[in-house]
């Protein structure tokens, strides 16, 4: 997360762009738009959305509605992806074909972007024709849930191993940045890698990263020194992909002041976000505490639900919340691999984490107050080559 300094621009000119705003809270807006600090004459701050409802809610001025790109342009794009050099443009026939597909795309950037992707890492032509008459571009309106056609090919397209993780990807909130370091583990939590006796989880695991990112279905975002993406992101549009894929098995709720979520029965993936100091109230059923294989919670409010009683996570997740104290028993999650605790302003663990015999990632970043590690955690480092992130 980026912070602003507005103090440093209070008289200035300055320009403020906020890029692919999703957010149509009004109380949210009012503190912003309070916030914002006096300008010199010419100070701008331009906002970015696909929801008219944010435009309306947000704008001082009428809304600019970018038309769909042309298809000369789209075209140039699509090839940019596609053609992995000038002289794979000289095959007409793939030329002719692309073209095809593109004014299927409708002008839309990110479907000429990721089919061209798609395409770039075979050189079949009858792949490129089964993608350019394919059936799905013939579904009525409506009948994706305002999912691309494109998208969804691409997706369909992706090796079993990519579109595993890929759809794991939309548990996290809209817009996230996910740290390359804690994905892969979360994936190899869920057994979403697939493993044999040669297999090297971590090296399986960059490649499906690599793969996402090469394929345009996850946005790389922060670098290191080398050049090697160490955060990422999922578009709007493919974040709306992956939750329509998983479907009832897993989901990702917005919670508002004063409504309580259901866990449905059959959920194994479940994931929750707050943005109101509102305490959080979450249902869960005796079917629903046998099935739930992850939990994840990013809010900033106290958290009363007993996570304890979901004793076949592999995964939890908790950003921001104020934990039960129920969550002393924790040492029940006999099969948790993949335990994440932060900015949840702990002082201390329960001695009872020593009983963790499967966890292999803890990760306690932003708990400034926590001074000491308790000592039953050694049994866990020796029995499970336990990785702890601070």
């Amino acid at each position: 997360m980026y912070k602003f300094n507005f103090r440093s621009t209070w008289g200035r000119r300055f320009l403020l762009v906020l890029d692919d705003v999703w957010t149509e809270k009004q109380e949210l807006w009012k503190m912003f738009k309070n916030s914002l600090p006096s300008g010199a004459k010419g100070a701008s701050i331009i906002i970015t959305t696909r929801l008219p409802i944010v435009a309306d809610i947000a704008g001082t001025a009428r809304a600019y509605e970018l038309s769909p790109l042309p298809n000369d342009d789209c075209l140039l794009l699509f090839q940019s992806y596609a053609f992995k050099n000038v002289g794979d443009q000289s095959n007409q026939e793939f030329m002719e074909i692309g073209r095809q597909i593109v004014e299927k795309c409708g002008g839309l950037p990110l479907a000429a972007r990721a089919l061209g992707s798609l395409l770039r890492s075979t050189w079949d032509i009858g792949q490129w024709e089964r993608i350019r008459d394919s059936e799905i571009w013939n579904l009525p309106e409506g009948k994706e849930d305002t999912i691309l056609p494109a998208l969804r090919l691409s997706y369909n397209y992706l090796s079993p191993r990519l579109r595993q993780s890929f759809a794991y990807c939309s548990l996290f909130p809209k817009d996230y940045e996910m740290e390359k370091e804690a994905l892969i583990p979360i994936w190899m939590a869920n057994g979403l890698i697939p493993t044999d006796e040669k297999t090297d989880l971590e090296v399986e695991g960059n490649e499906i990263f690599n793969g996402l990112l090469w394929h345009s279905m996850l946005e790389g975002k922060r670098r290191d020194g080398d050049g090697n993406v160490k955060t990422c992101r999922m578009h709007d549009l493919l974040h709306d992909l992956g939750s329509s894929i998983l479907k009832s098995h897993c989901s990702h709720l917005e919670y508002g002041s004063g409504i309580a979520l259901d866990i449905p029965d059959k959920a194994r993936h479940f994931s929750v976000t707050s943005q109101t100091p509102n305490e959080l109230h979450i249902n869960h059923s005796r079917k629903s505490q046998q099935s739930l294989r992850t939990l994840m919670v990013h809010c900033n409010c106290p958290m009363p639900v007993d996570f304890t009683r979901f004793t076949c996570l592999r995964t939890l997740h908790i950003r921001g919340a104020e934990l039960s104290k129920r969550s002393s028993a924790i040492g029940d999650l006999k099969h948790l691999r993949y335990l994440s605790l932060v900015s949840c302003g702990l002082e201390s663990l329960p001695k009872s984490i020593g009983k963790l015999g499967n966890l292999q990632i803890l990760n306690l970043e932003d708990n400034n107050s926590l001074k000491s590690l308790p000592k039953s955690i050694g049994a866990v480092s020796k029995a499970s080559k336990l990785e702890r992130r601070s």
